[in-house]
């Protein structure tokens, strides 16, 4: 005998759902993490993912609550996820401008990185930069 499994199909639940599984996919937390970090259990956890029962958005706002003390970074990811995937859908020829702008968003944090780990090449890199915006072509001798 299969086991009956509720689907709740609601808008706002298939909204609060999708917005439960992209911070458990930006958190980086196993199903066991995720439910020791929300106060609730893997197995509730399983059924939030899989559409077998309602979400509050109290939920959400808690998740983000324990990510954000948690790791604040994938939080601000998340959001930036989120906003230009919503974004992108409600607005058409926007998914390639927000595209370009998560290229953007990746190098400068790449960048970023370099600033803390090696900030000699991130100056070099620097002058090469300007002396790309520049236009100037070199000069062969």
């Amino acid at each position: 005998m299969g086991r009956n499994r509720k689907r709740v199909g609601t808008a706002e639940q298939t909204a609060l759902r999708e917005e439960f599984a992209r911070l458990y996919e930006v958190s980086g937390w196993n199903q066991m993490q995720c439910a020791t970090e929300l106060n609730m259990t893997q197995g509730y956890v399983s059924k939030i993912l899989n559409d077998e029962v309602a979400l509050e958005p109290a939920t959400i706002s808690h998740f983000k609550v324990r990510l954000a003390a948690r790791h604040p970074e994938r939080l601000a990811a998340a959001d930036r996820k989120s906003f230009g995937a919503i974004e992108a859908r409600t607005t058409p020829g926007l998914a390639k401008a927000t595209e370009k702008q998560e290229a953007i968003a990746e190098l400068k944090e790449s960048f970023e990185d370099l600033v803390r780990t090696d900030p000699e090449k991130a100056l070099s890199l620097t002058g090469v930069i300007s002396y790309l915006r520049s236009g100037k072509k070199k000069k062969k001798n």
